[in-house]
């Protein structure tokens, strides 16, 4: 079964490529491999999930974890891994299956750093630590406050992507209606998904 699993991949799997960023200004791992991407069972009820999650079914022995993006080179498609688990059979591995969210939006951030004028005076400046980073991007509507009592009054939109170290006094930007926009932090969530990073924003006079 496992041969058969493989094989079935090698056939009806698109070419994707896995990255993993490992740092600010880091260069992020990448690797190359085939998959088997498609929708959610027709079952799920839940619109957003039907539209914006895949489901991934990779190689045995490939190493997919939640955090890492996936870019389906044939859709020219990226996700972000919310979740991962086995495929067994009998006493064997014969796949890996990841839940992908596919990102609509590229992310950069901002963090407040110490810098030295002419003069040797110290000052706070806003400097760039993570450039386009994909990421999935959900207005916040009152649809879905009342869904969600735990999003604050004053945010506007949820961003979802990987494990980012970030401070609440970072700057995000992003393309809204292909207009670059500054976004501040109102909360950060690190446990709903691992790996993961769920921001909530709301929009940032602060001139970057």
């Amino acid at each position: 079964m496992r041969k058969d699993k493989i094989r079935l991949i090698a056939k009806q799997g698109s070419n994707v490529t896995v990255r993993r960023f490992i740092g600010p200004l880091s260069p992020a791992e990448e690797e190359m491999t085939k998959a088997i991407v498609g929708r959610l069972s027709s079952s799920t009820t839940d619109t957003k999930n039907l539209e914006n999650v895949r489901r991934g079914v990779f190689y045995p022995d490939f190493q997919i974890d939640s955090g890492d993006f996936v870019h389906n080179d044939t859709l020219s498609e990226t996700y972000v891994v919310s979740g991962t688990f086995p495929e067994p059979y009998r006493d064997q591995i014969i796949s890996h299956v990841a839940t992908l969210m596919k990102c609509n939006h590229l992310l950069s951030i901002k963090s407040s750093v110490q810098v030295a004028d002419s003069r040797g005076n110290l000052k706070m400046e806003l400097k760039e630590t993570y450039s386009h980073v994909p990421c999935y991007v959900e207005q916040v509507t009152n649809e879905l406050r009342q869904f969600d009592p735990g999003i604050l009054p004053d945010t506007d939109y949820r961003i979802y992507t990987t494990d980012l170290d970030v401070k609440e006094t970072d700057q995000l930007l992003i393309n809204v209606r292909n207009e670059g926009q500054q976004f501040k932090i109102t909360a950060r969530d690190y446990v709903t998904y691992p790996k993961m990073l769920v921001l909530q924003v709301t929009r940032d006079i602060r001139k970057g």
